[in-house]
């Protein structure tokens, strides 16, 4: 009874992690089998336990010890770690049979029944590392399967991932950008970029987008794939959308004050902002603060934040409106897009991807397609702008259609607000004289 306490989990009667790694160091010691040291959970546990009961949670967990009981050979092991956390120690012949292993145990998994007829969504991910290096303690062994894991929660449809050095690489930077963020902001490394967007018909700016960048004295520049997600997963990303929305508004009433020509900017909003009580409060004291009105600012949000709470975007939305906001979807067509979320959420502007560019527009299909949104968004009038942009081939498609604006390099780069400043202000003169 007192080794069944000291080394077995009460609920699965799996063994437990102490005495996994144990058995691990024992059998890899006597044998000459390639093995895998595979870190498996269950994606929102804790929303199964909310939804099902702690009862189903357990009956799970009690299920999934079942399987690797069943489907584990000799000289293989699993444990209960933690929660829904389970540790396994896999033999392979090759990392394609090893991966269709894992596979067939996160298909058994997923057929678990809460009740009769009725199967959750369950998402298994699994983190792999291959124990190739006798000496490596099995401490490190998990960290680096942990990692693994990690990075499989962050790759669509892919439930595993098989640890590299490159993994421990980007951690290692990840912590090192994470350790200068605040002093950056401080110091003002962070500068915005306008992008400018044109009217398709009279190749005039009418628009712009503020983009950042990270100019570290350091580290140099720091491109916004490296930073973007990395924030967006910490919640920093708050702190650095309010800055570049500032500086936004502190430019454009420096122009009003200066009596000069101005225009709508768009500002990307992270979907973090939006579950904050205080967000629209906090965005009509920065318009008010620099006294600039809301319609000259447009909001960028991704499609995916309709999708995690409709009921509550749709209140929001309308409260953003009152103000004056305009709102725009970004990313159109990079998720599962939904049309008839275009009838029922106000918004003003709808932005067509760069992809429909990248992969659609050298098809007949791709490009009826992008032709059928543009008419349908005009229909309901949704103003269309075309991110990605880059051939005079497809400037004519889209002004053939009457898209309504470009934003891509065939007009612009990204440009910093002095350059912006100085190629709008020229077009401004230009079309005084004219």
């Amino acid at each position: 009874m007192l080794a069944q306490l000291a080394y077995y989990d009460e609920l699965t009667n799996l063994p437990n992690k102490s005495y996994f790694k144990k058995q691990i160091a024992r059998i890899l010691e006597n044998s000459t089998n390639n093995y895998a040291y595979v870190i498996l959970d269950l994606d929102k546990f804790k929303i199964i336990n909310d939804k099902w009961g702690f009862a189903h949670g357990d009956n799970l967990l009690r299920f999934i010890a079942n399987i690797f009981r069943k489907e584990l050979a000799a000289e293989e092991l699993a444990c209960r770690a933690t929660a829904d956390i389970f540790h396994l120690l896999v033999k392979f012949e090759s990392k394609e049979q090893l991966i269709q292993r894992l596979a067939i145990l996160s298909q058994k998994i997923r057929s678990y029944k809460f009740s009769e007829n009725v199967l959750y969504n369950l998402n298994v991910y699994a983190g792999i590392y291959i124990l190739e290096n006798p000496a490596i303690s099995l401490d490190i062994a998990g960290d680096n399967a942990l990692l693994a894991r990690e990075k499989a929660k962050s790759i669509k449809n892919k439930f595993y991932f098989v640890y590299n050095e490159a993994i421990r690489a980007q951690i290692v930077y990840n912590q090192e950008l994470e350790n200068i963020m605040q002093e950056s902001l401080i110091n003002s490394e962070f500068i915005v970029y306008l992008q400018p967007k044109y009217d398709l018909q009279n190749k005039k700016i009418v628009g712009a987008e503020a983009l950042i960048r990270w100019q570290h004295p350091h580290k140099g520049l720091i491109a916004p794939d490296k930073f973007i997600p990395l924030f967006e997963k910490n919640g920093f990303i708050i702190q650095l959308d309010n800055y570049v929305l500032n500086k936004v508004c502190s430019w454009l009433s420096s122009r009003r004050i200066a009596n000069q020509p101005i225009l709508p900017i768009s500002v990307n909003q992270s979907r973090l902002h939006l579950y904050h009580a205080d967000y629209l409060s906090s965005l009509i004291s920065t318009v008010q603060k620099y006294n600039i009105k809301p319609s000259l600012i447009e909001l960028e949000l991704t499609e995916t934040v309709f999708f995690e709470n409709a009921t509550k975007m749709k209140t929001l939305f309308y409260q953003l409106h009152e103000q004056g906001f305009k709102i725009s979807l970004d990313d159109f067509g990079t998720g599962y897009s939904s049309l008839n979320m275009l009838g029922v959420v106000l918004i003003d502007v709808l932005k067509l991807d760069r992809t429909f560019f990248n992969e659609n527009f050298n098809t007949k299909n791709g490009r009826q397609i992008i032709e059928t949104i543009i008419d349908l968004a005009q229909k309901i009038n949704l103003l269309v702008v075309a991110e990605g942009v880059e051939t005079l081939e497809q400037v004519e498609f889209l002004q053939k259609i009457n898209c309504d604006m470009i934003q891509g390099y065939y007009f612009s780069k990204p440009l910093t607000i002095e350059d912006f400043e100085k190629l709008y202000d020229k077009q401004e003169v230009k079309k005084n004289i004219l």
